[in-house]
């Protein structure tokens, strides 16, 4: 009898879980799958969900902000519309649950490892001026991320002149796809600058999850942060269903949605249909300075435009791109960081057709290839002899705009200098012409570089001809246009 009782519990058993893995695997079940249960390191996933790292921690990609300095580009800025965005993206940087404390208007979060261990804290501080384009401020104590040193929320219509998203909500672009072959990616949130969109696709059948995990998953990776942020914005679309995505599955019943790890035990007979996800940037077009280009725009804050897009505030273009330390000692002296390259400015100075000196003064500034230095040569012999300044050196102190700050300051190039400005002209005055600026004259221009033989004359860069000619330094028709180095 014993033994009869024991197969009926057996059999019971059996169908009990036959029935709810039947039920885990209808596509029109609403039943909720209870959660999986996982520790997180808050530095690792705030790492992910700013610059994402490969598996030997170095950069990958930025998952969120773009570079706000030429300079420095681990300071990172988001364009927003208003205060309540930028604290709603502040905590999306965190997994789902963080606690945040509020005081005042600061909103501060305490990191900790999977063992609840504190690793430091996450400040968010709204900006008195956001009025000037910052909205907030995000800064990190106890603690340092790969790739971002700080994070600034800025009003979009601070950045106007490269700030439209390639795709709008709703648009749709045809797109290979893992099942269906090409088919329209649906966009689901447009991009604004700092900020990615997402393109998505959903399969039109459902498979299992080994035929997704074996043959699909390798080609749709997502990370955690990805998957919470999807599901996020399909919830806000009043998108719900099942889904493969990364690693992970993920569902809703019309209401929030559950992103779950995949243990082949859990979902090992559940079919869901595969969620596709590209993200897209706006590009605003700033260039750190190692990556400069001749023709990219330097703007009056330092920062660097790539010369494809609308120059804005721009003061001058580059026209040389290397180490200019490499050949002056002056400047590796006082400038050291500006080893990337150097620009030219829009417009000559605005006195127009000065001389050089009005007497004929030796001032061992010989150099062929180190403007700056020679420059600082004339400007100290400015300093203490005030009756008998260099003219254009000068005017410098007065040119209008003044150069950016991480950068040499203008100065006269060398003869060398403007014969570099000369081969790549013919790509070099559309660029001018662009930003607003004018062409350099038929005539001739000061160079910083003295002749060797004669103490009253000076090399000067004949545009007209073009070549080097000497020219007296009493001569008063010669033009000047500075150059800075950065």
């Amino acid at each position: 009898m014993m033994r009869y009782i024991n197969k009926i519990v057996i059999l019971f058993i059996q169908v009990i879980t036959v029935v709810f893995f039947a039920a885990c695997s209808d596509d029109t079940s609403s039943e909720v799958i209870p959660p999986q249960t996982e520790a997180t390191d808050g530095k690792s996933y705030l790492q992910q969900s700013l610059v994402v790292l490969d598996e030997a921690g170095n950069f990958k990609n930025r998952a969120l902000g773009e570079p706000l300095n030429s300079a420095d580009t681990t300071m990172l800025y988001v364009g927003v519309e208003n205060l309540e965005e930028a604290e709603s993206i502040y905590r999306r940087l965190f997994p789902q649950g963080t606690s945040v404390k509020e005081e005042g208007g600061k909103r501060i979060v305490a990191l900790t490892d999977k063992n609840g261990k504190v690793q430091g804290t996450v400040t968010f501080l709204p900006m008195d001026d956001e009025g000037e384009g910052e909205v907030a401020v995000v800064s990190f104590e106890g603690f340092k991320l790969e790739g971002v040193s700080s994070l600034y929320f800025i009003l979009n219509s601070a950045w106007p002149q490269n700030s439209a998203s390639p795709y709008r909500k709703g648009e749709r672009v045809m797109r290979s796809t893992l099942l269906d072959g090409a088919q329209e990616w649906v966009c689901l949130t447009e991009a604004k600058l700092g900020k990615q969109g997402i393109l998505y696709h959903i399969s039109k059948n459902s498979i299992d999850y080994n035929s997704y995990i074996n043959t699909y998953a390798s080609r749709n990776e997502h990370s955690r942060e990805e998957t919470d942020w999807i599901a996020a914005e399909l919830k806000a679309a009043g998108i719900y269903g099942k889904f493969w995505c990364g690693d992970r599955y993920a569902y809703s019943g019309e209401g929030p949605y559950d992103c779950y790890s995949c243990p082949a035990s859990f979902v090992a007979d559940m079919t869901a249909s595969v969620l596709e996800c590209e993200f897209f940037f706006v590009d605003n077009g700033i260039v750190a300075y190692e990556n400069a280009k001749v023709g990219d725009f330097m703007q009056q804050n330092g920062n660097l435009i790539e010369g494809s897009l609308n120059p804005g505030n721009c003061i001058a273009v580059v026209c040389w791109v290397g180490d200019p330390t490499a050949k002056d000692a002056v400047l590796k002296k006082e400038k050291p960081y500006c080893t990337h390259g150097v620009a030219l400015a829009l417009h000559d100075i605005e006195d127009g057709e000065v001389a050089f000196c009005g007497e004929p003064i030796r001032f061992n500034a010989r150099n062929e290839d180190a403007g700056y230095g020679n420059t600082r040569t004339y400007d100290g012999h400015n300093q203490s002899n005030p009756a008998y300044k260099v003219i254009p050196v000068e005017a410098l102190e007065r040119m209008k705009p003044s150069a950016p700050a991480r950068t040499s300051g203008w100065y006269l190039p060398s003869d060398l200098e403007f014969v570099e400005i000369y081969d790549i002209w013919k790509k070099l005055e559309p660029q001018l012409k662009k930003a607003g600026g004018l062409s350099l004259r038929k005539a001739k221009y000061w160079t910083s570089t003295e002749q060797d033989y004669y103490d009253d004359q000076m090399l000067v860069f004949d545009w007209g001809k073009p070549l080097i000619d000497t020219g007296y330094k009493g001569h008063k028709g010669y033009y000047v246009r500075a150059v800075l180095a950065f």
